[in-house]
Parts: C-alpha cells; sequence; structure tokens
C-alpha cells in the first residue's frame, strides 16, 4: 500500500525500539523477506509498525495494512486509544507501564472526568487496582524528575536507563555528579543488569556498630539521630497515612463479612458503615493526590 505516513505524535506514543534491537529486527526481516503482522494505520497514518514499514520501504518488502480505530476524528483520541492498547502489552516495564496509567487518567480528567473514576478506567485497562494506578503516577512523577537529572550524553547514548531501571537505582543514578553518572554507563558498556548491579553495591554500607556509652550518658550522635527520627516520623506524607487506613479497612471488611451470624440488621448496619468510611477516604486520598501529597496543616 502506498501513501502511508508516519506522523511524529502518534510514532512518540510508543515505546521507542533501542538500536541494538532494530539492528537485529531488521535483520530478522532481511532473513524471512516477509512482514507477518499487518502495519495498523489510521486515515492514512500509521497507528502500528512504525519500524516495520521503514524496513519494509528500505528492502523493498511486501506487507499489508488494518485500518484501525475509525470512530475516533482527532489525533488526541487515537493517541489515547494507542494507550489503552498498549496498556495490555505483556512486554511493558513497570516505568513504561506507569507512564501510560499518566497518559490515560490525564487525558480523561482533561476531557472534563474526575480523577477517580479516570484511574478505575486506567485500572481496567491495565489490570491493577485503582490505588495501583496512583502508584504508577507517582512512580511515573520520580522518574521523570530522575530523567531531568540525567546527564544528556547518559540520556543519548543509555536511554534504556530511564525506562528499564528499577525507580530506587534510577534515583542513586540520577543523584550522582554528571561525571559520575557517565562513568558508570561507560565502565557497563550501557548494559542495564551490569548498572544495576553497580548502583546496588553503591549503596550498599558496613553496619556501624553502636557507639559505647560513656559514664551511663548516651552518645550525643545517637540521640540527635533519634532525634531526627523522631522528626522524619511525625512528617510522614499524609498519603501513607490514608494508604494504612485504607488497608485496615480492607481487614474490617473481611471480619463484618465473616459476621453474617449477627443478625441481618446488624450485618447490614456494618456495611453501610464501611461503605461510608471508604467512600470518605477515597475521596481523601484523591485530594490528596491532587495536591501532591501535601502534609494536612502543613504550608
Amino acid at each position: 500500500m502506498s501513501g502511508l505516513r508516519i506522523d511524529p505524535r502518534l510514532e512518540a506514543t510508543l515505546p521507542p525500539h533501542d538500536d541494538k534491537h532494530s539492528q537485529e529486527f531488521e535483520k530478522m526481516i532481511v532473513d524471512h523477506g516477509i512482514i507477518i503482522n499487518p502495519i495498523l494505520t489510521w486515515r492514512g497514518l500509521i497507528v502500528d509498525g512504525h519500524n516495520r514499514f521503514r524496513v519494509a520501504t528500505k528492502h523493498g518488502i511486501p506487507y499489508e495494512t488494518k485500518a484501525v480505530f475509525d470512530w475516533c476524528q482527532t489525533i488526541e483520541e487515537v493517541q489515547f486509544e494507542m494507550r489503552r492498547m498498549q496498556a495490555y502489552s505483556r512486554n511493558l516495564t513497570p516505568h513504561q507501564r506507569a507512564e501510560q496509567c499518566v497518559a490515560i487518567v490525564s487525558y480523561l480528567t482533561g476531557k472534563g472526568m474526575r480523577k477517580i473514576d479516570a484511574a478505575d478506567v486506567a485500572a481496567n485497562a491495565i489490570g491493577v487496582t485503582r490505588r495501583q494506578v496512583f502508584r504508577n503516577i507517582g512512580t511515573a512523577k520520580v522518574v521523570a524528575e530522575c530523567a531531568e537529572k540525567l546527564s544528556d550524553e547518559v540520556k543519548s547514548v543509555a536511554p534504556a536507563v530511564v525506562t528499564e531501571l528499577p525507580v530506587k537505582d534510577l534515583k542513586t543514578l540520577a543523584n550522582l555528579p554528571h561525571a559520575d553518572q557517565e562513568a558508570i554507563i561507560e565502565r557497563n558498556d550501557g548494559d542495564i543488569a551490569k548498572i544495576q548491579t553497580e548502583l546496588k553495591r553503591s549503596r550498599a554500607v558496613p553496619a556501624k556498630e553502636p557507639d559505647d556509652e560513656v559514664f551511663g550518658d548516651p552518645d550525643p550522635r545517637q540521640a540527635i539521630k533519634t532525634v531526627n527520627d523522631a522528626a522524619r516520623l511525625a512528617k510522614r506524607p499524609l498519603l501513607d497515612s490514608i494508604t494504612d487506613a485504607m488497608q485496615s479497612l480492607g481487614t474490617l471488611n473481611k471480619h463484618i463479612a465473616a459476621c453474617k451470624s449477627l443478625g441481618s440488621r446488624d450485618y447490614n448496619d456494618c456495611r453501610f458503615a464501611m461503605k461510608t468510611i471508604d467512600h470518605v477516604l477515597e475521596r481523601w486520598l484523591e485530594d490528596v493526590q491532587a495536591s501532591e501529597g501535601v502534609h494536612a496543616g502543613v504550608k
């Protein structure tokens, strides 16, 4: 089919292939001399199969097309459907899955849907709970912040560190000076597994024996540490408290379900009360997420 076009916005909606994967993919297609899966299109624009289209055009290999998303009227609607389609993919990394959650929720809230309802749509598409969607949104935010701290050379030489490194390791890498970031990438030749191993080792700190007490008085440094620990505990994010409350609510719900012998009226009253509390907590969680986890009473 001639006249197919590549729209940069649609192509950027899909997870990119790294250079090594693209070369192996091209070699496989050339060796077989055929494009097995059809190239998906919408009004002449490629929706899925950009790399297949380039390889087929370059080597003169025949291919088939299939029109999709006929009900969509705009590029934004197509992007939304692409993300929902990608959400079912099994080969997405946790970072990519989180990005899909953010994109779906952002699109739907931009259309006027409540954030909690948009989270339910994303949860159904990806096959996770609503709470996991909110966690994914938080993960995507952390990944974006870490990506901004990486040097340009790291992002160009080893872009996979942003999408494949676990969040804890990505944060460790992002907090290093640019020279150290680049040195780690170079030492490990861009290998994600090796990079992850080195970052884990860099976080390993030998356990420190407690300082001896003098004349029965605690070491001042230990006292300061205790105060700091107490201060950190006092500043625990409100979001964590809500999550704990919701988990406790789930446990209580199971106990109530096991107490039908109390009598239908008492049981129904308990169920109604639990439902009301759950609704309040869900709204509270939504408000806290909307304000990015700001502590209650803290300005």
